[in-house]
């Protein structure tokens, strides 16, 4: 059974959740209403939404304002990449400079990307390899999972890519170590952008050529 501190975990981050989709059903609102009494209400509502965010997770009211005021269509998940790459038993990983933690290679699709085209790039300019997606692994809704909350909701790719070319960088901007790690003994994980599950998921996956791929 789950624990009093899981049980708690999990109904904040149900809350939070809650939140986010109420200041996206304000933003959507937005769009859309001609009334100025309604249009004042949905400003009210994002703002009400973004103060509870801000008392409820410890995120600056001005960076929940900001994403919920953001978009300027309709209000969707964001998509992020994840590249899987495998050596024998280890897995390539990269270090977070923000957080000091290792992940998969990947981050958010820039507009005109294809998400097969956004891991690739990102596994390129995250590691200095060149690398193919050949398959689909994982399409998980993030708040399904057990990551920490965060702004924006986001819908999560997982990628079995393989090595073309090119030679592991010693680090980037973004990052300050890639390496190739024991998948069954992971370093300290990047929780925002990766789970130990879904590393450990997707490696099976990878291993079976013919398991479909999973999703939310």
């Amino acid at each position: 059974m789950p624990s009093n501190s899981e049980d708690e975990t999990n109904a904040k981050a149900g809350f939070l959740a809650y939140l986010e989709e109420l200041g996206g059903i304000a933003h959507n609102g937005l769009l859309f209403a001609d009334d100025p009494f309604d249009i004042e209400r949905y400003h009210r509502i994002q703002t009400i939404a973004a103060e509870m965010i801000k008392l409820a997770s410890g995120l600056p009211r001005e960076a929940a304002e900001a994403w919920l005021s953001l978009e300027q269509n309709y209000a969707t998940p964001k998509i992020d990449v994840r590249g899987l790459v495998l050596q024998g038993d280890d897995v390539l990983l990269v270090r977070e400079r923000t957080d000091g933690r290792w992940t998969l290679p990947g981050g958010w699709c820039d507009i005109n990307e294809s998400p097969k085209e956004a891991v690739e790039k990102e596994v390129l300019e995250e590691t200095g390899l060149t690398v193919r997606a050949t398959r689909l692994l994982a399409l998980f809704d993030k708040h399904k999972h057990d990551h920490p909350f965060q702004i924006p909701h986001a819908y999560k790719c997982f990628f079995l890519c393989e090595v073309q070319s090119g030679a592991l960088l010693t680090d980037t901007m973004e990052t300050s170590a890639i390496a190739y790690k024991p998948w069954k003994k992971l370093p300290p994980l990047s929780l925002h952008r990766v789970t130990e599950k879904q590393i450990r998921t997707t490696v099976a996956m990878a291993r079976d050529p013919f398991h479909p791929a999973k999703f939310d």
